[in-house]
């Protein structure tokens, strides 16, 4: 009962004694009662320090699992119930409270003081009679921020422009970041980001549950790349090598000549006295402690020695005949092509046998020389000079039979078909040919030759004739072509089912709907390679690898499905090893078979 309450009955009291005017006491029916709904914004505590709660409620209101004084939340309805007036005095409670709030203020009250906790105690009351409800508001506030701490930048190891932030936030509840000029998003640690080449700036803060925001923190990075803007050929017959390269995002470089590292922050690098061989440079830009995580790399082949050039069989140095033919054989190690005279007048020459007719009766000189792929000639060609005298005119036929090979597939050509039908001639009549295939000897006379059933793989058919006269074709006709291998000759087919079909190569075609499914496929002194497809509407693309070197990806996607033969690489010696077939995407993709031609 109040102080108020117990004054009023004491003064009724008092009248009655001294014969006054009879002063009636309130019943219940016309009692004062206050019902009071607590509510607290924010992290807070109320408790009730004076009045009596009716019912048994609640004598305090803890609302400091509230994390966010931007919320109000409400407590039970309490109530007291006095004769004459009905007071409750609330007061703020930091039991309980998380560190960093305090209290702000009441809003709501009939009657605040001030108490021994350095906040002020709220009161709500009555009236003499009736009944009322109240709803005060106490409020707490977040006065702490947040924080941003541990904070991190480094690049990602071997991946272009890739950057790791990583940081702690410290009473937040989330972060927030923004990259350059950018506005500011949610963000959580560590966070990878792929930055195109140039500065950049990296900004952190951090926002607790009441949404205030932590002091704002930045870090600028670097990402560097490099480009060779010259380099020299990727073969080359010069000792010397010219490169120049740059970078937008850095202001150094560190270079690698095979295996020898240095600065050339020039931006360009001049090379001489090359040994023949390999070589390669890697160039990384840097910019302070950001560098190139991937260095651009050049590799080249140096051949400054000049082939070697050999002349045998023929007339012999010096030596006389009366024979106006003359075949030499020609050979020069690492040459691929070669110029040569006769007389001093140019003639057609290639490594073999080298045939010279109708030489007039005298003096002789013929020449060679070879020439690499590096552009390097023999300086020193090869020389032969001998002498044709004049002979009866009764002399025999020595001219030997031109023989020829015709239709069939295309020389160097690769067929879909295990079959093949030519055509074998000879300049004169009587002449018997005579043939051979990959090496054995193959029975043919003048007309058609037909081959079936001929296995995967290079086929090399040869055709040669020789006269009544006894005169031999030296220079046979030659054909070359290849066979592919089927799609069920590929091993290790991981990811890939052979399925029959027709109209497919072979009857059959690998097919494979996964990404990253392999199939593999040995190859031997292979000069080229190429693969036997499908194409259509919705298939996919596969990547061909020799090792880990990518030779080509190559799209099977067309119009209406169709079967294709598509080149792959070429090699520029004979290559051995084992080729890998990858499938890039989830579309399907079909193989129907793998040619390696070795000529």
């Amino acid at each position: 009962m109040s102080t108020r309450t117990l004054a009023r009955i004491a003064l009724g009291t008092v009248a009655v004694a001294l014969g006054l005017a009879p002063v009636a006491v309130p019943t219940a029916a016309n009692a004062g009662q206050v019902g009071v709904t607590i509510a607290i914004t924010g992290a807070g505590r109320v408790e009730v320090v004076e009045g009596s709660i009716e019912d048994g409620g609640a004598l305090a209101c803890d609302r400091t699992t509230n994390l966010d004084h931007r919320v109000t939340l409400s407590c039970g309805r309490i109530r007291n119930e006095e004769l004459f007036e009905a007071w409750v005095w609330l007061r703020p409670s930091f039991f309980g409270v998380p560190e960093g709030w305090e209290f702000v203020e009441w809003q709501g009250c009939d009657q605040t003081r001030a108490n021994n906790n350095g906040t002020r105690d709220c009161a709500v009351h009555s009236a003499i009679t009736g009944s009322v409800e109240k709803f005060p508001t106490a409020v707490f506030r977040d006065v702490q921020l947040p924080t941003i701490s541990g904070i991190s930048a480094t690049q990602v190891v071997n991946e272009q422009g890739r950057f790791r932030f990583a940081w702690s936030a410290g009473g937040a509840v989330r972060s927030q970041c923004k990259l350059d000029s950018g506005g500011w998003e949610t963000c959580t640690s560590p966070r990878t980001l792929t930055l195109p080449e140039g500065s950049h700036s990296f900004a952190l803060r951090s926002e607790d549950a009441s949404g205030n925001l932590s002091h704002s923190w930045s870090t600028q990075v670097h990402s560097v790349d490099t480009a060779f803007t010259a380099t020299p050929p990727r073969l080359t017959n010069s000792r010397n090598a010219n490169f120049a390269f740059a970078s937008v995002g850095g202001n150094a470089f560190d270079c690698t000549l095979d295996g020898y590292q240095f600065t050339c922050d020039s931006g360009a690098g001049f090379f001489s006295d090359l040994a023949d061989g390999e070589h390669t440079l890697t160039v990384a830009a840097r910019n302070g402690a950001w560098v190139d995580p991937v260095p651009v790399r050049w590799d080249w082949r140096v051949d400054a020695t000049a082939p070697e050039t050999t002349l045998t069989g023929g007339p012999a140095e010096g030596s006389a005949t009366t024979d106006p033919t003359a075949a030499f054989t020609l050979d020069a190690p690492g040459a691929v092509d070669f110029s040569c005279t006769i007389d001093g007048a140019l003639t057609p020459c290639a490594r073999g046998v080298v045939r010279l007719d109708g030489l007039a009766p005298g003096l002789h000189v013929f020449t060679a020389a070879g020439r690499d792929d590096a552009g390097n000639s023999d300086p020193t060609p090869a020389t032969r000079t001998w002498t044709v005298t004049a002979r009866d005119t009764t002399v025999p036929d020595t001219t030997a039979p031109d023989t020829t090979l015709t239709a069939g597939p295309a020389d160097g050509s690769i067929v879909t078909s295990p079959d093949a039908s030519f055509e074998v001639g000879t300049t004169e009549a009587g002449a018997a040919p005579t043939c051979t295939l990959d090496g054995a000897d193959l029975p043919c006379a003048g007309g058609p030759v037909s081959l079936v059933a001929l296995t995967p793989g290079t086929h090399v058919l040869t055709a040669t004739s020789t006269d009544a006269a006894g005169n031999t074709d030296t220079t046979a006709a030659t054909r070359t072509w290849t066979v592919p291998a089927p799609a069920s000759a590929l091993k290790g087919r991981k990811g890939w089912k052979l399925k029959p079909a027709t109209g497919t190569y072979a009857g059959a075609a690998l097919t494979a709907r996964r990404k990253g499914a392999v199939a593999t496929y040995a190859i031997t002194d292979a000069r080229r390679l190429a693969l036997v497809v499908s194409r259509g509407k919705a298939l996919g693309k596969v990547k061909v690898y020799v090792g880990k070197r990518l030779l080509r990806t190559v799209s099977l996607k067309g119009g209406a499905a169709t079967r294709q033969l598509v080149a792959v690489s070429t090699f520029d010696a004979g290559f051995t090893g084992t080729v890998r077939i990858v499938a890039a995407s989830g579309r399907t993709v079909r193989i129907e078979g793998i040619a390696a031609p070795t000529r």
